[in-house]
């Protein structure tokens, strides 16, 4: 039933040279750089390797060292696993016409392109939501449509051959980078997800929400689904369907599954069958110990955004023990971030690979309408198994989760952004006095100190000190930046307790003015809102330089009083100190 069920192939390749290697992070992360140890002075470690321990020695004290964390886990998975991604070629353009989208992208001279169909919902306004399947989405697309999301089918197999292992180096990524380019299959398809996000976002004839992406894919494209999600963060919702090793399921876990018996695929048979990793990956066919991470590192790079895992119990090729193992390990990186609910694994047997059932349905529809639709209240703490299998967390495991005091965004936003309007706000607030006195108290904390990135991230806490209740839709805070360019500018709520759906944004040359709808309730006496995270970003992704903005401060880390920031009760300045 499955093509890859075959018997174990071992393949042992030996590497000499030792090459340490600095990767660059592209524009669909960060613009960190990572060191990467030789593979000479690699450790064995027989357990799951520590999520949040970084290569300096140190573990990880606060949330908001994840995407630093994260990073590094990147740049690891690049070297040794995935090969590099590169980052977003110098041009890259969208053309719509009868449902189908061509992406063109451009290095220098050269171009490629490829073409993706969309499937349009049968219910819903536009721009959609919409799933993105490498190759196809083998879940259950006709309630995809029912609830108002497209399907867009990416052609994988155009963009990266996986035909069998001589496929390497063939394909349109190929075409555009050379096909001696480090980046296997895998890494190909997830540079064409995100140049497929790239097109969408500046082809409004497509009628597709870019905010609004989840990406899925079923066996080997499950694989690349995940891949995708743990590269690109634009990508609200990761949904891999029975991706077996290299997706679910762990090298380590699966490798000693094999030695006790059990016809499971590994390392170093994976390494024969095709081309979806990068070459140098066949080094660690027999020597699985030695790799710095493991698939629950590469999972828990989709962290803090939402991944729902769906498999199959009833093929040990896939290693589902292995798989469970695997995914209770990852769950534990949003435990430590406070979002144990934006991670879920789905394990159900009884049917053919790639069958979606019925009784998966609701699992996914859960994290489909809460983090991709938005809005969604049904249950998304979802870990279950119809195997019976228990966690063995003293045999795999010998990290303890760190606790953490504060909950990171998620990225990117479960609810679309606010269009930025041509002109200020309507019914501007009166002129308020400069040294305002009243019951609410804006604290404020950097979210992201870099001065010059191309991303804001204020995040915000409103206190009421007084003794009476304050409804928050009478309540507009300002937040004071600088453009720098003519490009428009859309913001994101990233995160809030009181949940970002509630909260509106619009932005005038000076400043973004945040508001309240009825649904985000009143702050109780003594009570406070809790996190608002905000995340700003130019049409054109180009940096800002926020050194002279008003409201920032890469000093506040923590949560602190700032009279930067101003606050407006039914149009009366009730804190802060306007510029």
């Amino acid at each position: 039933m499955l093509k890859q069920m075959k018997r174990s192939i071992s393949m042992v390749l030996s590497f000499s040279m030792a090459v340490c290697l600095t990767t660059a992070i592209s524009s669909e992360r960060t613009d960190a750089a990572v060191t990467v140890p030789p593979f000479s002075s690699l450790q064995n470690n027989a357990k799951l390797p520590d999520p949040f321990l970084f290569l300096n020695g140190t573990r990880m004290t606060q949330a908001d060292q994840w995407s630093s964390r994260r990073d590094e886990i990147k740049a690891l998975a690049e070297a040794f696993q995935y090969g590099v991604k590169p980052p977003k070629p110098d041009a890259v353009t969208g053309s719509y016409s009868n449902n189908n989208i061509t992406v063109t992208s451009r290095v220098g001279t050269k171009s490629v392109s490829f073409t993706a169909s969309i499937t349009y919902p049968s219910t819903g306004t536009a721009p959609y939501p919409a799933i993105i399947g490498i190759g196809m989405s083998n879940l259950n697309n006709t309630a995809f449509a029912q609830q108002g999301v497209a399907v867009i089918n990416l052609p994988n197999n155009d963009i990266a051959d996986q035909t069998n292992a001589s496929s390497r180096g063939k394909g349109k990524f190929y075409d555009l980078y050379g096909s001696n380019h480090s980046a296997g299959a895998i890494m190909a398809w997830a540079w064409g997800v995100s140049r497929l996000i790239d097109a969408l976002e500046t082809t409004p004839g497509a009628r597709i929400d870019a905010t609004r992406l989840g990406v899925t894919g079923g066996s080997r494209n499950g694989k690349g689904a995940l891949a995708a999600g743990a590269w690109d963060e634009r990508i609200a919702l990761t949904i891999p369907q029975e991706p077996g090793a290299g997706g679910s399921s762990s090298w380590r876990i699966n490798e000693s599954l094999l030695a006790s018996g059990q016809n499971v695929q590994t390392a170093s048979q994976i390494v024969t069958e095709n081309t979806w990793f990068t070459n140098s990956f066949s080094q660690f066919g027999s020597q699985v110990n030695k790799l710095p991470f493991d698939m629950h590192s590469i999972a828990a790079l989709v962290a803090p955004r939402a991944l729902l895992i769906i498999e199959n119990s009833d093929y040990d090729w896939l290693g589902p023990s292995s798989a469970y193992q695997n995914a209770m390990t990852t769950h534990m990186v949003w435990e430590a971030l406070g979002i144990p609910d934006r991670m879920g694994f789905s394990m159900v047997g009884g049917h053919a690979h790639l069958s979606f059932p019925a009784s998966q349905q609701p699992d996914v529809n859960a994290y489909v309408q809460k983090f991709l639709i938005g809005g969604g209240t049904a249950n998304t703490n979802i870990m279950k198994q119809d195997k019976g299998y228990v966690f063995d967390k003293a045999r795999w495991v010998d990290w303890t989760v760190p606790s953490f005091g504060s909950t990171p965004p998620t990225n990117p936003p479960t609810n679309p952004p606010t269009n930025p309007p041509t002109n200020p706000p309507t019914n501007p607030p009166t002129n308020p006095p400069t040294n305002p006195t009243g019951n609410l108290v804006v604290q404020y904390k950097a979210g992201d100190t870099n001065a010059t990135d191309s991303q804001i991230k204020p995040h915000f806490n409103i206190k009421n000190t007084g003794t009476s209740p304050i409804s928050l839709s009478n309540l507009k805070l300002r937040y004071y930046f600088s453009k720098d360019g003519n490009a428009s500018v859309s913001a994101w709520i990233d995160w809030a307790q009181i949940g970002a759906s509630n909260i509106t944004t619009t932005f005038t040359d000076t400043y973004v003015e945040l508001g309240f709808t009825s649904g985000a309730g009143s702050i109780p006496a003594g009570g406070q809102t809790g996190d608002i995270q905000l995340r700003m970003a130019k049409s054109d992704w180009s940096n800002f330089n926020e050194a002279n903005d008003y409201s920032f401060d890469p000093t506040k880390t923590a949560y602190t009083n700032w009279d930067h920031v101003t606050l407006y009760q039914s149009g009366t300045l009730v804190w802060g100190v306007a510029p």
